[in-house]
């Protein structure tokens, strides 16, 4: 081939060629005309949300489950490619050898690598009743990266900022106490800075510094869904946005925890700081004060109404939520890191 990554060989005896098929663009009916027309321009990847594997693993401790580990087949496009791959030809352009055999393409480049790995490493430890994520592996990985002293040479590459960013998005599994410093610096990944830099390198060394931490379930004899929703910016808007993503998830979670057959022992509750939010919540009247949010107003008090949600306000000292969406004094830092089960090993 002319990009030499392929070449026609006949198909050897024992192997299996992955089949071969053409992609149209415009999907036409039998009469000729046109029933429609397919767009590439984006791909599905389905990913499993985060608040889901943390559900699963606190049911599994509380119920005396078994626990495994299951490494995952991930394929590496423009990886290293060790095993003979054979593809099929595309239809209608099939070349034959000189005994008339079909032959087939066979990778002599590298076209795709599929790799097993575990990732994260995040299941670390199990003790009796309680299990221990952490990702001493995959964070000393990144904290042990050499970063070029010379930071204004490194940053006219900004890629290698972006790649360690995105890294540290995957921490926040079981390090949520980074979670807002992650993303403030996400928000400069466009164009980072030395300033950038010195803040991301503040935070590998906290968690180099806290290798040992990890996010801890511990078995209960009572399993409630209970949330705490807060929103960066004051607005009463606002504040209701966060609340109705919060009643999202808490949808979503109540929706797996039927599919599972497990019931909640209380109503889901969701906690704010703010007073008025609960209020309106509660009492549709106070709606007509609200624009822009008027669908996600009547979607909390619809599952308010029905008893399947409970809204509450809790003092701002005590809004666990404000460790992932604002900077906070060391002292409230560590109290709000307690409660969300950071842990020393």
């Amino acid at each position: 081939m002319p990009n030499s990554t392929r070449e026609l060989v006949p198909l050897p005896p024992g192997q299996k060629a992955i089949g071969c098929k053409w992609l149209f663009k415009i999907k036409k009916n039998s009469d000729g005309s046109v029933d429609r027309r397919k767009e590439w321009l984006e791909t599905f990847s389905p990913m499993v949300k985060l608040a889901t594997i943390r559900t699963i693993l606190s049911i599994a401790i509380s119920n005396g489950w078994q626990l495994r580990q299951v490494d995952v087949n991930n394929a590496f496009l423009n990886g290293d490619l060790i095993e003979e791959v054979f593809i099929q030809q595309p239809p209608s352009y099939v070349q034959y050898g000189p005994n008339g055999e079909p032959l087939v393409l066979k990778s002599v480049g590298h076209l795709l690598e599929v790799s097993t790995c575990a990732s994260t490493n995040t299941f670390g430890t199990f003790l009796t009743g309680v299990l221990l994520l952490m990702q001493r592996v995959f964070i000393c990985q990144w904290c042990s990266s050499a970063l070029p002293k010379d930071e204004g040479d490194w940053l006219a590459n900004p890629p290698e900022y972006r790649s360690l960013v995105g890294a540290l998005e995957y921490v926040v599994l079981t390090w949520m106490d980074i979670a807002y410093a992650i993303n403030r610096v996400c928000q400069f990944m466009h164009a980072p800075t030395t300033v950038h830099l010195i803040a991301l390198k503040c935070i590998l060394r906290y968690l180099h510094s806290t290798i040992n931490h990890g996010f801890v379930f511990h078995r209960s004899d009572r399993l409630s869904l209970v949330g705490y929703a807060d929103a960066k910016w004051g607005l009463a808007e606002a504040e209701y946005l966060s609340l109705a993503i919060a009643t999202s998830d808490i949808a979503w979670l109540v929706s797996l925890l039927i599919e599972l057959l497990i019931s909640s022992t209380d109503p889901p509750a969701i906690w704010r700081d703010n007073s008025s939010t609960a209020t309106v919540a509660a009492n549709l009247v106070l709606h007509s004060k609200f624009k822009h949010v008027k669908l996600d107003l009547f979607f909390v008090h619809g599952k308010v109404a029905s008893g399947s949600l409970v809204v509450g306000k809790v003092p701002a000292c005590d809004q666990v939520a404000n460790i992932l969406t604002k900077p906070l004094f060391v002292s409230t830092f560590a109290n709000f890191l307690k409660f969300t089960s950071g842990f020393t090993y």
